[in-house]
């Protein structure tokens, strides 16, 4: 499987963004080249943030494939339309499975959620089958977001 590898990050250039508000009040202020005129234009936006991001960075992902959200229950029926994430929501998706429906967490849950690497639909199904297998298998089926978050904790949760 080819790797989009982006070499020598530290080299990255940066970019400083100064902002203000937040959630429909939030807004661009300027965008700066060093840390050194971002703290300085700050004092020009007071209350204002300074967010640093890497400038052209593209996460490392499998060649041609996409970030998949797939939502199914334990006998492997499809809940909702299968959709693309964005990549940012990889980091909170560490074990990339989770129960579905959390919303009681003492109780058992009878949908998965799973966030999967795959060229198209067909094949994010397929890959969620096979992780939802395993876990039947290893006796994860109706597991409850209580059980999740302490197998999670102390690591002993099967990926």
């Amino acid at each position: 499987m080819d790797i989009f590898i982006i070499k020598n990050k530290k080299s990255m250039k940066k970019i400083y963004v100064i902002t203000q508000g937040s959630y429909s009040d939030y807004r661009i202020c300027t965008l700066c080249s060093t840390k050194e005129i971002a703290e300085e234009a700050i004092k020009l936006y007071g209350g204002s943030v300074i967010e640093e991001y890497d400038l052209d960075y593209l996460p490392n992902r499998p060649k041609g494939e996409y970030y998949w959200c797939i939502n199914m229950d334990w006998d492997g029926n499809i809940i909702n339309t299968p959709s693309t994430m964005g990549v940012e929501y990889e980091k909170d998706f560490i074990l990339k499975w989770q129960p579905y429906s959390y919303s009681n967490s003492s109780s058992v849950s009878n949908k998965i959620q799973f966030l999967v690497w795959a060229s198209d639909e067909n094949g994010a199904i397929k890959s969620c089958n096979e992780k939802r297998s395993r876990l039947i298998a290893v006796g994860y089926r109706g597991i409850s977001w209580d059980e999740y978050t302490k197998l999670k904790q102390v690591g002993k949760l099967l990926e």
